[in-house]
């Protein structure tokens, strides 16, 4: 972690510090100290400002470290600070022992910046007493092994390393609790208790953070399993985690609970789990116990009933629509879906609609057949309010046995439907897809009705042929295939499940569009064989169609689609399902669909992209507000056939929901400068997080003296799950393809503020950070262009330069909206320079809409935008 100097430079800290007339640094006293008294001493540059949050927090780290090492008089400490005026530099300082480099001398404070390539605080800079970087990650040596790193030399460091190499190899109790500093923990009433007094017992070490309500529940069970274990004489004790451990088990969620057993080895890196679902039964937590758990709960699985689920204690009923009491021994011996949901979850309110359709439908055949909401709601009236709408019963809201039920199904994310047998026990918890797909036809929810409806598809398709030719795709034959999903290249409308395929050129054809052609032949007498295919004859299908009739009307089960036509052009869920399929074949990819899952272990089920979670960002981005635009990269390759395919990849500095939301909206002129008008906007699926839209758009051109405006017609589908866009032309014309996608993924800003965590997710981020730590974003964008006809060179030379200046005017325009509103966020700038905010800087082209002026217009003054954005920081 120590590294040298980049250049192996030896810096005089007269040089470094000093300026004109001025030979000192200041305290914040007042006081005057020489440059000269520094030589031959560590010398750390701090790099902070008091509008910075996580600055705001490792600074009293950093006092903590000072004071105890500062008394040997061989380290010192440089303030370099990013504040905008006197007063907030004052009131900062005033908390620091150490010195600084006077406010009132902005070039040097610049150059030091610009020395060290800062381009984030907070930052620490080590340099050793011959004037050589020791560090410039002095922030993660301090916050890794706090005074420990003194003097944070390589060696040092590598010193520590080892030895926790050593200390894991040999580990015990003493070396995991015992430092350098400290032999001893304390007790809840503040007393030091030995840690040798620990020796040979079984010993949990507790990661948790009190502000997390997960991390709060979980030490409430956790003290009464304590007081449970203490109770019956076992030699048990649980320590709360200093940082140090957090990087030496990998924690990367919370809470964990850690089990070292009487010779203080690890016995088990999260026991968490296993306390929350078995309580004391867990103990001792070694892996002969949890095989022995494991095979009680495949016991409990296997004799799982209605009431064992929902009777605890007294709670033994559900309400009904008037608030009556339900006994849960009145739907023993029925089917029943436990429901999952909320009212504040948009993919929630999008299915239960759905839902609610499909409860009708089956009771009409089916009475015993219920469905119990389980709500998610935060208060009685949202409760009261969602569940007005439902048929069907509920737990009654803020029910203890949801928490037992949540735990049951391992519920992470709303909607979800777990479907229970008339015996009692769990027969999917896929309910939802199933709905979704198939509606009351996946009633009751089994394998054996599942398996019946793709025999009936089957048994359909049999009546195909194997292959065919068509006369849209002349160049190959197209194979019969089962698609997970397609966009039909006939209609142009999407499909899942039987299509006619070409793999190498991915052409789809729905079996109604194939086989129209075919059947018209039929009927000429033309036989299907001529075309080198297996036979085809309209009567074979009717016949296989005849079968299937005859065969459903001796069952009592689901009615199917009787005549082979319809079901043709009523695939299961087509408009849910096949929209959704058809931006898989945009991206190449099988990804599979699915409504709302939680992002992490940590949290409620809620949407990442929540306007609360948003609120919390971007006040992490008021409080510290700088950032440095980086270049965008842009790649440019030439598929056969097409103009370009353009790759590009820019970090903003924004919250990913706020970038979501402006690539989302075609009507931000700020950023689409080229779309003159939106003519009109189709809603074709809405499931709350995922909108597949239809989109005609009036797009300016020019090309040499000539421009006007073409309608471009789209569909869309943004998922904001994802935060993914992706689009495709479903208009030929002018242009053959049009298609890519848009990326935005989340950017921890001040992850290392962190260290030694490595935060996987947003919670982990947020909770590491304390609220405070910024979210940015990586952005990609991928768009293939393909003309009706490429031109040949040099037209489609000047053609792909033209294109590729756009999209770089598009990255552009984006990262100056960014800017825009970082400038909306941030505290007022006092000086001079910073009143002329990056919203100032890029204004000017703001309403130019011709691209060759927009975009040298935009290069003059990148220089200027950018190097603004660096002093900014």
């Amino acid at each position: 972690m120590a590294t040298e100097d980049v250049n192996g430079v030896t810096h005089e800290l007269s040089a470094l510090f000093s300026s004109g007339e001025r030979d000192f640094l200041v305290r914040n006293n007042g006081d005057q100290v020489k440059i000269s008294s520094l030589n031959g001493k560590i010398v750390g540059l701090y790099f902070s400002g008091s509008w910075c949050g996580p600055c705001r927090r490792f600074t009293p780290k950093l006092v903590e470290l000072y004071n105890e090492v500062a008394s040997k008089g061989e380290l010192e400490v440089v303030f370099v600070s990013s504040d905008r005026d006197d007063e907030s530099f004052n009131a900062y300082f005033s908390e620091m022992p150490w010195l600084a480099i006077p406010f009132s001398d902005p070039d040097t404070i610049k150059r030091l910046k610009e020395s060290f390539s800062v381009r984030g605080i907070p930052k620490l800079v080590i340099i050793d007493s011959n004037g050589k970087v020791s560090t410039e990650n002095g922030t993660a040596v301090v916050l890794e092994y706090g005074v420990d790193a003194y003097p944070f030399s390589r060696e040092r460091i590598d010193f520590l390393k080892e030895q926790e190499e050593e200390a894991k190899r040999n580990q015990n109790l003493s070396s995991i609790l015992v430092s350098s500093s400290r032999n001893y923990l304390l007790s809840k009433d503040g007393n030091q208790v030995p840690v040798s007094e620990l020796e040979g017992k079984t010993v949990g070490l507790l990661f948790s953070v009190s502000s997390h309500e997960p991390c709060i529940e979980f030490t409430n069970t956790l003290v009464e399993v304590y007081n449970k274990l203490k109770d019956k004489g076992e030699k048990f004790e649980v320590d709360k985690i200093t940082e140090k451990l957090v990087r030496y088990f990998d924690i990367s969620t919370i809470p964990t609970l850690v089990i070292l057993g009487p010779d203080g080895k690890t016995v088990n890196s999260n026991v968490a789990e296993l306390v929350e679902e078995h309580g004391i039964d867990a103990y001792p937590f070694t892996q002969e116990r949890i095989a022995a758990l494991a095979e009680i709960e495949k016991a409990k699985l296997e004799s799982q009933t209605l009431e064992s689920l929902l009777v605890s204690g007294d709670d033994n009923f559900v309400i009904g629509k008037n608030g009556s009491k339900v006994p849960i021994s009145e739907l023993v011996g029925k089917n029943v879906v436990l429901y999952f949901s909320a009212h504040w979850c948009p993919p929630c309110r999008r299915f239960t609609p759905k839902l609610i359709k499909t409860y009708n439908e089956i009771k009409e055949k089916d009475d015993a057949f219920e469905v119990i909401f389980i709500s998610s709601d935060s208060d009685q009236s949202s409760f009261e309010e969602y569940f007005s709408i439902m048929p069907w019963l509920a737990l009654p809201f803020g029910d203890s046995r949801k928490k037992l039920l949540n735990r049951t199904f391992k519920v992470e994310g709303i909607p979800t439907a777990v479907a229970i047998g008339p015996s009692g026990r769990t027969v999917t918890k896929d309910v939802v897809e199933l709905v979704m797909d198939h509606g009351a036809k996946a009633y009751p929810f089994t394998e054996e009705q599942l398996k019946h409806l793709e025999e009936q598809e089957e048994e359909i398709a049999k009546g195909w042929p194997e292959k065919l030719k068509h006369h849209l795709h002349p160049e190959h034959e197209l194979k019969r295939a089962h698609r997970p999903g397609y966009c039909c290249d006939a209609c142009e409308e999407m499909g899942k499940g039987w299509s006619f395929y070409c793999e190498e050129c991915d052409f789809d054809l729905h079996p109604k569009c194939a086989l129209e052609k075919v059947e018209e032949e039929g009927k000429n007498g033309n036989d299907a064989a001529q075309n080198g295919k297996e036979g085809f004859v309209c009567e074979e299908m009717a016949k296989a169609s005849v079968e299937i009739q005859e065969r459903e009307r001796n069952r009592d089960s689901i009615d199917f689609n009787k005549a082979v036509p319809k079901f043709l052009v009523q695939l299961p869920n087509k408009i849910q399902n096949c929209l959704m399929s058809q931006l898989k074949r945009f991206a190449k990819h099988d990804e599979q669909h699915s409504l709302i899952s939680s992002e992490s272990k940590l949290g409620k089920e809620a949407f990442s992209s929540s306007d609360t979670d948003l609120e919390k960002q971007m006040q992490a981005w008021r409080e510290n507000p700088s950032w440095a635009d980086p270049h965008s990269e842009i790649k440019v390759s030439v598929p056969e056939g097409s103009l370009c395919n353009l790759k590009v990849n820019v970090n903003v500095g924004l919250p990913p929901d706020a970038i979501y939301n402006i690539v989302t909206d075609p009507d931000n002129k700020r950023v689409f400068k080229n779309i003159k008008e939106v003519i009109s906007r189709k809603v074709i699926v809405d499931e709350g997080h995922r909108q597949v839209v239809e989109v005609e758009q009036a797009a300016l051109w020019k090309f040499l003296w000539w421009s006007g405006t073409i309608s471009v017609h789209v569909l869309v589908d943004q998922n904001r799950k994802d935060r993914s866009m992706k689009f495709k032309q479903v208009k030929t014309g002018f242009m053959k393809k049009f298609e890519g996608c848009w990326k935005v993924e989340p950017l921890f800003v001040d992850e290392k503020t962190c260290f030694p965590f490595k935060p996987k997710t947003w919670e982990d981020y947020y909770l590491c950070t304390g609220g405070k730590g910024r979210l940015g974003s990586k952005v990609s964008l991928e768009q293939l262009i393909q003309p009706a006809i490429v031109p040949p060179p040099p037209i489609s030379w000047y053609l792909r330069g033209i294109t590729a200046k756009t999209t770089e005017m598009l990255i552009n325009d984006l990262l100056a909206e960014a800017a825009r509103i970082r400038g909306d966020l941030g505290p007022q700038k006092s000086n001079k320079e910073s009143e002329s905010s990056s919203q100032d800087i890029l204004s000017e082209v703001d309403n130019v809409h011709d691209i060759k002026t927009r975009w040298a217009m935009r290069r003059r003054n990148a220089k200027l935008y950018h190097r603004k954005q660096l002093t900014a920081n």
